[in-house]
């Protein structure tokens, strides 16, 4: 059929609207776009044919050149996009901040519970988040937990003084022995505390041991020491129930017969007053050399208070009670006039 006068036809769609002749039969065909709009011959404008549809308007990417390997489509407005590289290294590992990007190239995978922590103003690794206190941060189980202890001082033990609530317990900075302890009231704990077995020894047992015999003397019928420098128990601490036993051996001679003496305890370097009760005792034979042991409960000592206590010695009727000190070790003693005696030990215990 030939075209009537003034139409053209083409391969291409036509170009125009097509107005109808009389006597022509025509079924007209129309392309139109996602947004409805005509396509033209020439591809429509470039807002149709060169666009992308989204759910709220066409990206346009007329202006993308062929891409090259690697490139990716990228938006570069919020109607327009283009085909772009990825970028380097730096840039692909990078998060944005607001001033500068955070390269993260260099954080390995992460493990449980850790955070993507800045390692400087332009890093990141992946770390255990710290756990700040008093401004100290840790980023280890053994740092955070050193951080948020109560514990400040070398001895010091941790324990719970309420419901989640840490608490500290000194150290032991007595020269003695000390063991943890704890008494209930049969329901419900109590703090722990630094105690002593009953019968332990609260200092190292002094020992006056001279290698040649030495006469200490007490001639009065007041106590004195018979050498505060050499004979006494040494320095304690109570223990918390406040009451020790002191322990003397000695030897020991009065001087006249039928004679009465005594022993008792003072504070170190003092003579008044006495410490405990004294032992007093009749001797019926003078100048005899025999061995003594004594044993004087103290109590009323302050719990943790240290103490020292000298041996006491009285004598009636102007007389003279005198402690024989002298250490011997070998297996073939010497057993003469001038080498009797024995060291003098004195030891305190805990009650």
């Amino acid at each position: 059929m030939t075209a009537a006068a003034g139409i053209t036809t083409s391969a291409q769609p036509p170009t125009a609207v097509v107005n109808i002749q009389p006597g022509m039969n025509v079924q007209p065909v129309v392309l139109v776009d996602q947004n409805g709009q005509y396509v033209t011959p020439g591809g429509g404008t470039a807002t149709t044919a060169a666009s992308l549809a989204t759910t709220t308007n066409p990206v346009n990417v007329a202006a993308a050149t062929a891409p090259t390997t690697g490139q990716v489509l990228t938006a570069t407005s919020a109607t327009t996009a283009t085909w772009q590289a990825i970028g380097t290294a730096a840039t692909a590992n990078a998060l944005a901040t607001a001033t500068s990007p955070v390269n993260v190239s260099a954080a390995t995978a992460p493990s449980t519970n850790q955070a993507l922590i800045a390692t400087s103003a332009t890093t990141a690794t992946w770390q255990f988040v710290p756990i700040a206190a008093g401004g100290t941060g840790g980023t280890t189980a053994t740092s955070a937990y050193n951080n948020l202890s109560p514990m400040t001082t070398l001895g010091d033990i941790e324990y719970e003084s309420g419901a989640n609530t840490a608490a500290r317990l000194a150290g032991n900075t007595a020269t003695q022995q000390k063991f943890l302890s704890q008494t209930g009231n049969g329901t419900v704990s109590a703090a722990p505390a630094w105690s002593v077995v009953s019968g332990q020894y609260l200092c190292a047992p002094t020992n006056y041991a001279p290698g040649a015999q030495v006469t200490l003397n007490a001639s009065s019928g007041t106590f004195a020491a018979f050498s505060s420098a050499t004979v006494n128990t040494g320095s304690f601490a109570a223990p918390p129930s406040g009451t020790v036993i002191v322990e003397v051996a000695l030897a020991a001679s009065i001087s006249a017969s039928n004679n009465y003496a005594a022993f008792g305890l003072a504070a170190h370097g003092t003579t008044s007053p006495m410490i405990g009760n004294a032992v007093i005792f009749k001797d019926d034979t003078p100048s005899y050399t025999r061995p003594y042991s004594l044993t004087f409960p103290v109590t009323g000592l302050s719990a943790g208070t240290s103490y020292n206590f000298d041996l006491m010695g009285a004598c009636a009727s102007s007389n003279t009670l005198a402690v024989v000190a002298i250490g011997q070790s070998s297996t073939a003693p010497t057993l003469s006039a001038g080498n009797q005696g024995a060291p003098v030990v004195m030891a305190v215990r805990a009650v």
